[in-house]
């Protein structure tokens, strides 16, 4: 039986429907459970939450209003953040690596800019002082056993992990972990923990898992989103797929509208919302971002030949001795790269991995279809100009592009970890994803991937990394907390209407909290494999 502690479920918008329902098992055996929402759509827009036990932004929004229209000294508000900074932050991250985690505070790190206001650094600092109080006001009064979320994604939940050591709480947050339908769950620095050591069953099953994506690595994840267009993209003619895409404006706007008059009737019923010009984008902007997104995406379709090289030049260049490294541009802005990563300029990478490459290879980047329109068109320009650069056709599969790596380079995407299961010798991350423990040591960061391409580039060979991908295996599934699709889309984006599914996520979420109270975390990546 689980001991009576004083929970905190950390939400963000979609999410806090799910955790309302875990509150309510959670509290049903007796345990004293707040919700605490950090985002500014539920404090403005959106429908309220549902729970007793609730705590939101909406009077520090007010506050916040009120301070700037205020003669505010804005050296005090630094040195006020900077004094959070220093006394209860870990060094993990800093502030502003910390904020960069939130789209629509920065700005420089991701291409959707339309969809925010992004405010002057003056502005930005006021508000993140005023949320970063709210928190630890709450912390302070409430004294938690445990703080826990779903993903990590976004500034407060970060920051909540950043000062859970010096403030004396367990901080955990689930995760979905990249390995098949199975969930992690992380600690104050976003590494997995466990609160069991594996059993024979679940060592079997995770070399299972790897003899499988030895064979296919893209077997090893959950992607049937991506599947379902790139079998689209081979099965339409480019030129199709460029129409599509130019009509397709059509029924995001009317989303957009429908969006933004639901959005104002909520708020003229809801008198209790509080209304705020900053972080919110008009529709104006919003229909030109539109607009001009299905533009891009029609040039980059009809002129798709000329932008993307295709397998068969790939393998021509293969034959005549040629090696290729693999650099996949990831969704931006993106919860895992902006959570498990400081790095995430990915013109810097490919200028940065390009001037290190030997004259025998390339640098082979690899577009995700989904932002297809939302770059502009001199990213792939700047990219083309490098000279030993491929931009190479987003349709080809998965399993063919692992074919074609020698070595693999990435922020901290999915496609890392795949390589690394599929066997791939020289994988190297400019980021820290929560498996980073698999990668070596040595090709983590900017230094790391240097050395990485130095090694490939004399043939070193690194250390196998398959006795700790097994382990790593055999402790998500002793974990054994799973999603299916409607379930994950109703925790984290609150979609379905799967009753079944949402009840068994419910108790798997609501059992892994008890756990987290009851039980010591084992080290991950403790090398044994036997229990």
């Amino acid at each position: 039986m689980s001991q009576k502690k004083k929970i905190i479920l950390l939400a963000y918008e979609n999410d806090s429907k799910f955790l309302c329902s875990v509150q309510d098992q959670l509290t049903s055996i007796g345990h004293q459970v707040l919700i605490v929402e950090s985002s500014i759509s539920t404090a403005t827009k959106l429908s309220p939450i549902k729970s007793r036990s609730f705590i939101g932004i909406a009077s520090t929004l007010e506050r916040f209003k009120n301070l700037l229209n205020s003669n505010i000294e804005m050296n005090t508000v630094y040195w006020e953040l900077s004094k959070i900074e220093k006394s209860i932050m870990s060094t993990r991250k800093t502030f502003r690596q910390l904020l960069r985690t939130t789209p629509y505070l920065y700005d420089d790190h991701h291409t959707r800019k339309p969809y925010y206001n992004i405010p002057q650094d003056s502005v930005r600092a006021v508000f993140s002082l005023e949320i970063a109080k709210w928190f630890i006001d709450i912390i302070d009064s409430y004294e938690p056993d445990l703080v826990f979320c779903l993903q990590g994604n976004y500034f407060v939940k970060q920051f909540a992990a950043s000062i859970s050591q010096k403030k004396g709480y367990l901080f955990r947050a689930l995760a979905v972990s990249r390995v098949r339908e199975y969930m992690t769950l992380l600690d104050e620095n976003f590494c997995p923990v466990f609160n069991a050591k594996p059993s024979i069953h679940s060592f079997d099953v995770a070399r299972t898992i790897l003899s499988e994506a030895r064979i296919n690595p893209p077997s090893l994840s959950y992607k049937g989103w991506f599947n379902l267009r790139q079998d689209q993209a081979k099965t339409t003619s480019n030129i199709t797929i460029a129409f599509r895409e130019l009509f397709s404006v059509f029924p995001r706007l009317f989303t957009s509208l429908q969006i933004r008059v639901i959005s104002l009737l909520r708020r003229r019923i809801s008198r209790s919302k509080v209304s705020i010009y900053w972080f919110n984008s008009s529709f104006l902007k919003t229909t030109l971002f539109q607009i001009s997104s299905s533009l891009k995406a029609f040039i980059v379709y009809a002129l798709y030949h000329r932008i993307f090289v295709s397998l068969s030049e790939l393998n021509d260049l293969r034959k005549n001795g040629f090696r290729f490294v693999i650099y996949p541009l990831h969704v931006l802005p993106e919860s895992n790269t902006l959570s498990f990563s400081e790095n995430y300029y990915e013109m810097d990478h490919i200028r940065h991995i390009s001037s290190r490459l030997p004259m025998d290879s390339f640098l082979l980047v690899k577009e995700n279809i989904q932002m297809i329109g939302f770059r502009e068109l001199s990213f792939y320009y700047q990219i083309m100009k490098q000279g030993n650069v491929f931009l190479i056709d987003p349709s080809i599969s998965p399993s063919e592009t692992f074919k074609l790596a020698d070595s693999y380079i990435g922020i901290s995407g999915t496609s890392l970890l795949e390589a690394l299961a599929g066997g791939c010798e020289y994988v190297s991350a400019y980021g820290s994803p929560e498996f980073k423990e698999l990668i070596n040591s040595e090709y983590l960061g900017y230094c790391g991937v240097e050395k990485m391409i130095s090694d490939f580039k004399l043939n070193r060979k690194p250390y196998s990394s398959s006795p700790l991908l097994v382990n790593y295996f055999a402790n998500l599934v002793e974990l054994n907390i799973k999603f299916d699709h409607d379930s994950l889309n109703h925790a984290f984006h609150g979609f379905c209407h799967d009753s079944d599914a949402i009840a068994e996520m419910k108790m798997s979420v609501a059992d892994c909290i008890c756990k987290c109270i009851d039980c010591p975390s084992v080290n991950t990546f403790t090398t044994y494999l036997r229990p």
